[in-house]
C-alpha cells in the first residue's frame, strides 16, 4: 500500500501559477465577472471529470477558532453523505499523511484498508465513505495566501492517473485562489471579526456566558458584539440578524 513519494522538477513548481491559469483556461473560459459559487462547482465538476474522479468536496479548513469546522465551499457528495461523515473527518484526513501538499505526487487513500498504522478515521467512518462510494480517496492540500484548504477527489480503486491528478491539483489550487479572492472583494459583510464570532456562537445555541468564556471575554463585552452586529444588519432581533448573516454567507 506504500507508495514511493517524488517531488516535481524546480523548473514545473517555477512555472506553476502561469501553468494554473493556462490549465484553469478550459473551466472557466469566458469568465467576465467573479468566480461565483455556481461556476466553481461548474469547473469543479470539469476538473473531477477531467482527473477521472466520481466525486468531489473542496473544504476551507482556515477558521477564527478551534471550535469552527472546516467549511465546505463546493461538493457532489450527497447532503447526507456530507452530514453522515462529518467535517471532522476531513479535518482528520488533512492532518494524515496522505494529504498531499503541492509539488508532490499524490498517494492514494483507501477508507477500507485495514494494515497497521494505517487507520487515519474509524472504522465507522470509513464504512460510511465507502458506502458513499469512496472506494479510494486523493487529498489534496491547498493554500491561497494564509488560508488552507483541501480538495478530495475520489472514485472507483485505480480510476484516477498520477498525471492528471498532478494538473488537477495546480489547477484546483488556483480556483480556491481565485475564488477566495473573488469573495473578498466583493463581499458585504459589514462585521468585524469578533461579532462575527459572536453571532456564529448565537447560531450554535450558545448562550452569553458560554460565548464569553469560549472568547475570552465578559459577558457584556458578548452582549455588546450581538447589539452591534443586530444593528449593522438593521434586524429586529438575534434570530433576524442570525437569518440575514446566513443568507449573505457571513456565518
Amino acid at each position: 500500500m506504500r507508495e514511493r513519494v517524488e517531488r516535481f522538477p524546480i523548473e514545473w513548481i517555477a512555472t506553476a501559477p502561469e501553468r494554473a491559469q493556462e490549465w484553469s483556461t478550459p473551466y472557466v473560459d469566458g469568465l467576465s465577472g467573479p468566480l461565483t459559487r455556481e461556476i466553481l462547482a461548474r469547473a469543479l465538476r470539469e476538473v473531477c471529470g477531467a482527473a477521472g474522479a466520481a466525486q468531489f468536496c473542496l473544504a476551507d479548513l482556515s477558521r477564527s477558532h478551534a471550535e469552527e469546522p472546516p467549511k465546505v465551499l463546493s461538493s457532489n457528495w450527497s447532503f447526507d453523505a456530507i452530514d453522515m461523515i462529518g467535517t471532522a473527518s476531513i479535518e482528520l484526513l488533512h492532518q494524515s499523511s496522505y494529504a498531499t501538499p503541492l509539488g508532490q505526487t499524490p498517494r492514494a487513500f483507501a477508507p477500507g484498508w485495514t494494515g497497521p498504522g494505517l487507520r487515519v478515521i474509524d472504522e465507522r467512518t470509513a464504512a460510511l465513505f465507502q458506502e458513499f462510494g469512496h472506494e479510494e480517496l486523493f487529498l489534496l492540500k491547498l493554500r491561497a495566501g494564509a488560508r488552507r484548504g483541501v480538495c478530495m477527489l475520489s472514485g472507483p480503486a485505480g480510476s484516477m492517473g498520477r498525471d492528471q491528478l498532478q494538473r488537477a491539483h495546480i489547477t484546483l489550487n488556483y480556483l480556491l485562489s481565485r475564488y477566495l479572492e473573488d469573495q473578498e472583494c466583493g463581499s458585504t459583510d459589514p462585521l468585524s471579526e469578533r461579532e462575527r464570532e459572536c453571532l456564529f456562537w448565537v447560531s450554535e445555541g450558545k448562550t452569553t456566558q458560554e460565548i464569553a468564556v469560549i472568547l475570552g471575554v465578559s459577558g457584556n463585552t458578548v452582549n455588546k458584539y450581538i447589539v452591534s452586529s443586530i444593528q449593522k444588519f438593521g434586524a429586529g432581533n438575534r434570530a433576524m440578524a442570525i437569518a440575514v448573516a446566513i443568507r449573505a454567507g457571513v456565518i
